[in-house]
């Protein structure tokens, strides 16, 4: 099964940030579709940016992709709005890289929809606090992986051997390999 995957990057980064353009790799390697929309013109609007402008912008780019199977993805805001927007548009999964649990913003606190998720997050994330990420997961009893720190992300996507213990496991193409699977299948935790 293949489908497309829309890639929202974080607050103060870009489209063609090392997170986003590693996991459009990864995709296209799996042949699926992506995209990667510029919120730059928004995260400029404040101190976290137009969060609900950034939502109808990610909306709309999902509503117009649902011929197929749709995955949203995205790093710490991109991660944020992600979720919110898998609530109004169905999708088939989700890939969170250290999504924030509460902002100072509107709408408040992470919400999801309850589809296939893999969280990916540092332990020593100085923002978003893992323990945190750690009870929305359990709650939801997504699939997450964890990694020392955000920036081995990129390094062990493209560089770290599978089956390498100390890669960490944080491999993008993990909500991938779980939509081809099927339902009722775990990837581990």
């Amino acid at each position: 099964m293949s489908g497309h995957i829309i890639i929202s990057h974080g607050l103060d980064s870009g489209p063609d940030a090392t997170k986003a353009t590693a996991l459009a790799k990864v995709a296209s390697q799996m042949g699926w579709t992506h995209e990667r929309p510029d919120y730059r013109d928004l995260d400029v609007i404040g101190p976290l940016g137009d969060v609900p402008g950034r939502i109808l912008r990610l909306g709309a780019r999902a509503h117009a992709n649902t011929r197929k199977p749709l995955v949203l993805a995205g790093s710490s805001m991109g991660a944020y709005i992600s979720a919110h927007v898998s609530r109004e548009v169905p999708v088939a999964g989700l890939f969170l890289m250290a999504p924030p649990i509460a902002l100072d913003a509107n709408p408040r606190y992470l919400k999801a929809a309850m589809v296939p998720t893999r969280i990916v997050h540092g332990w020593e994330d100085e923002l978003i606090p893992a323990m945190d990420v750690v009870r929305w997961a359990q709650r939801r009893q997504d699939t997450w992986c964890w990694c020392p720190t955000a920036t081995a992300w990129p390094r062990t996507w493209s560089s770290a051997p599978r089956s390498s213990a100390a890669s960490c496991r944080c491999f993008p193409d993990a909500v991938l390999r779980r939509l081809r699977q099927g339902p009722g299948i775990p990837v581990g935790r």
